[in-house]
């Protein structure tokens, strides 16, 4: 994560003035709570999936 910073910063450096309002701006306006909404989505829809893709496999295997 700290390689994240470094080229960050390294292109805050190299932007005008007015782009790093911008960016800086653009930086504050994450929504987290929407973000935390989809990684809560994230972790009960792989988990689900997975049990989806193991029972689709033993009933299938349990008829063949």
């Amino acid at each position: 994560m700290g390689g994240v910073s470094v080229a960050l910063r390294l292109l805050l450096s190299l932007m005008p003035e007015e782009e790093k309002f911008v960016a800086n701006f653009a930086a504050h306006a994450v929504r987290w709570g929407l973000a935390a909404n989809i990684v809560w989505a994230w972790v009960f829809t792989i988990p689900a999936a997975g049990c989806v893709g193991f029972l689709s496999y033993w009933l299938i295997s349990l008829m063949f």
